[in-house]
């Protein structure tokens, strides 16, 4: 059939295909085919339910048997997973990884190197990069992971209490993040501050006072300073 509104192919009584100001492969009411000025749409058995659509402007939609979209393409990225749902956002900048409420960030992996790992309210709770990994939130108390060692934090987020180093030390700081105990492959040494410590090695306990020694207990034991000494 040719008549103003353009050609259709007709076979059996059913309309196969038209070309006109939108082209048409396919019987309408079955799966087929549409090409128009906006782009491409391919239809489901039922001929109505567009499953794959190609615009123009560079969007592709692949979609489910209800018409919802499942996978969307753009030159903004990669989208996988249906709107208000769980899904996957891939972008130039990185991919997100979206909870089930379809807009709270769960897992960024980030381009710059980062790896960030958020809970149900959007919270920083893990965070990795070339730096190393932080555990917890940021003025929380929190864990980093680095190639020098290992700091436990204060619930401030910026003292730290406990540091793990790779030199082979393990100190142990008081609420304003001063030494109170470092311990190595030397021995363990308490302080109260650099003039005022004990010292603990394989060689014994060793007591310093305003920075003289007031104490040794090992195989000599001292008790007083050196002018004034004791011994057994």
């Amino acid at each position: 059939i040719v008549n103003s509104s353009g050609f259709e192919v007709v076979q059996g009584g059913n309309s196969v295909s038209k070309f006109g100001t939108t082209v048409r492969i396919g019987e309408d009411g079955e799966s087929h085919v549409t090409f128009s000025s906006t782009g491409s749409e391919f239809f489901d058995g039922d001929g109505s339910t567009s499953r794959i659509r190609i615009l123009n402007d560079g969007q592709m939609n692949i979609r489910d048997s209800d018409g919802n979209d499942r996978i969307r393409l753009n030159n903004a990225g990669l989208t996988v997973g249906a709107d208000g749902q769980s899904h996957v956002a891939i972008s130039p900048t990185g991919s997100d990884f979206y909870d089930g409420d379809g807009s709270t960030k769960r897992v960024q992996i980030i381009n710059d190197g980062q790896v960030i790992i958020l809970d149900e309210g959007g919270n920083h709770k893990v965070r990795a990069s070339a730096a190393g990994i932080i555990i917890g939130e940021n003025n929380e108390a929190q864990v980093t992971i680095s190639p020098t060692g290992s700091d436990f934090y204060d619930g401030d987020g910026a003292t730290k209490r406990v540091q793990i180093v790779n030199d082979g030390d393990v100190r142990i700081n008081d609420s304003s993040g001063n030494n109170r105990v470092i311990a190595n492959s030397n021995g363990v040494t308490v302080f109260r501050d650099s003039n005022n410590l004990s010292f603990m090695s394989s060689e014994g306990l060793h007591v310093t006072q305003s920075s003289a020694g007031v104490a040794q207990f090992g195989s000599t034991t001292q008790i007083g300073q050196t002018s004034g000494v004791n011994t057994n």
